[in-house]
């Protein structure tokens, strides 16, 4: 394959922006810290994506998806894991994308069911390092630049994949539940959070993975309001204690993709 039709696939034009979010985390954080995290969470999902694929007797390929993958565990994971962490998170990952189908097709998020198990494993809060700095809560030329280069993603995935009504959706659903369950807000507060960091990274990147969100417009809308509607129910403090309490929340995003995932896979 030649590589202008290399660039053109989806999934290798969103490894290319993911990347470039991981170096922007250069302005902010160690290169000995964030490339560890890369080159371990790509090379083991790389790794075991491989060797499930040979396990199931597919033919050698190109593994997009795992090296997605792979960039997405190795931004938003907490940044003091060990090798080994990464490397269950990406087993899990991956071992998801292979066996854990139905008629061939996907159930979960393959990242997000990698770092649901392992968070839960290991005691591991997911820490979103790599993305939640980007804030342009106070606006300057940099924080503009480094909030620009996260809105990159949205090029793939809400245009190329055809899921921006999905993306819009659990935006702005989950910013004004947010205001309505709290009780409070504000013009800047609602900026704020529309434009968190974070928000913005899993609206874009992980919410609408293609083999795990649906295609039709009406669906994805009702699919990003019920993730919104499920994050906002973990988060609050009676399920968040009890939970919390046994380890069986390692973040609140995550589960409600998970959850979200489920509820829509016959209806994609």
């Amino acid at each position: 394959m030649k590589v202008y039709q290399m660039l053109r696939i989806p999934k290798v034009q969103l490894a290319i922006l993911l990347f470039f979010i991981f170096l922007s985390t250069q302005t902010k954080y160690s290169i000995a810290t964030s490339a560890y995290l890369l080159l371990a969470s790509v090379g083991f999902s790389i790794a075991f994506d491989l060797l499930f694929a040979f396990l199931r007797k597919r033919r050698l390929f190109m593994p997009y998806a795992a090296i997605v993958t792979g960039l997405i565990i190795s931004l938003i994971v907490a940044p003091d894991v060990t090798w080994y962490q990464i490397a269950t998170t990406s087993a899990v990952a991956m071992g998801a994308k292979n066996f854990l189908r139905v008629s061939g097709r996907h159930i979960f998020n393959p990242a997000a069911i990698g770092l649901f198990i392992g968070g839960i494993v290991f005691k591991q809060y997911i820490t979103w390092w790599g993305v939640s700095f980007q804030n342009i809560t106070h606006l300057t030329l940099s924080n503009a630049f480094l909030f620009l280069i996260l809105l990159l993603p949205i090029f793939v995935s809400g245009y190329r994949m055809g899921r921006l009504y999905v993306i819009l959706t659990f935006v702005v659903a989950y910013t004004v539940f947010s205001h309505v369950f709290t009780f409070t807000f504000s013009l800047s507060s609602f900026i704020t959070r529309l434009a968190d960091p974070t928000i913005v990274f899993f609206a874009t990147v992980m919410l609408p993975e293609p083999m795990t969100s649906p295609m039709n417009p009406e669906r994805q809308v009702l699919f990003g309001l019920t993730v919104a509607v499920i994050t906002q129910a973990l988060s609050f403090p009676a399920v968040v204690n009890s939970l919390g309490a046994v380890g069986l929340l390692p973040d609140l995003f995550i589960p409600a993709l998970l959850l979200g995932n489920l509820l829509f896979f016959k209806s994609r």
